[in-house]
């Protein structure tokens, strides 16, 4: 595989990403706006978003305690990992 081969696949992969992630992202809004609910995953950030206004937690939309949450969960990671920790998986941020 050549160079630019690597460099088309290695954009190609990367546009797929971004455009799932829209895709995810869009389906946690209609969930969310048509109050159908929240999937599990987006259940802890949808709660904290609704209880900033009346409470002691930062006014972030649901967005912002996604990412708050990653950061989180990988830093976990890190710590039980420790030295078996692969660099690599930054990228899940």
């Amino acid at each position: 595989m050549t160079n630019k081969e690597k460099a088309i696949s290695f954009l190609w992969q990367h546009l797929l990403l971004l455009i799932s992630l829209y895709l995810m992202t869009l389906g946690v809004v209609l969930c969310v706006k048509s109050s159908l609910g929240s999937s599990v995953i987006s259940s802890l950030p949808f709660v904290f978003s609704l209880a900033g206004p009346i409470s002691c937690v930062p006014e972030w939309t649901i967005g912002g305690y996604t990412i708050a949450m990653n950061f989180i969960l990988v830093f976990c990671q890190i710590l039980i990992l420790r030295r078996n920790f692969d660099p690599m998986q930054l990228f899940q941020l």
